[in-house]
């Protein structure tokens, strides 16, 4: 759950009402990688040209997300003076279904490495609760938009559709 409002009344309430039912987090994620509109566009390829070759989709992904996860850890650095054990967001989809052991040899190939979701949560960084409306996206997002330290453009909204539309059309993807 990376939307817990639009309003502080309601984030507010989405928080009290976590704490009171004893959940700890909330969409505690550090890189959100809009996997779901790639997945949108490769469904529609898929469903246009039931030949449609899957693999081409294959490194675009891997790239707009080693992409994502550097701007993010950029932000990390910059908002925390480090880096934090990344949670990546990533949703139940085909897309994640054929490349997933893609996505994770190609973190790892670049240094990165997998660790538990209770050792990456044992960060302080994730009890934060910034004070940000619209309230939502991952927490990486949500800290230098409170703060205003963050390196580049700090999308808004975070990952979303048009930011990867003009990519995916030039690829003809």
């Amino acid at each position: 759950m990376l939307k817990e409002g639009r309003t502080k009344e309601v984030r507010d309430r989405v928080r009290l009402f976590l704490r009171e039912h004893s959940y700890r987090k909330s969409g505690g994620v550090t890189i959100d990688i809009s996997d779901w509109y790639y997945d949108a566009r490769f469904r529609q390829r898929l469903q246009a040209d039931p030949s449609f070759d899957a693999t081409r989709f294959r490194e675009p992904y891997l790239a707009h997300l080693w992409d994502r996860a550097q701007y993010y850890d950029q932000v990390s650095q910059t908002c925390l003076g480090r880096s934090v054990h990344h949670i990546l967001l990533t949703h139940y989809t085909l897309l994640n279904a054929l490349f997933l052991s893609d996505v994770i040899r190609t973190f790892e190939s670049r240094g990165w490495s997998i660790v538990s979701a209770e050792e990456a949560f044992a960060d302080p960084v994730f009890e934060r609760k910034p004070d940000t409306i619209p309230a939502g996206e991952s927490l990486l997002w949500r800290l230098p938009s409170q703060s205003g330290k963050f390196p580049g453009r700090l999308r808004h909204p975070g990952e979303d559709g048009p930011y990867e539309k003009p990519v995916l059309d030039r690829l003809g993807l």
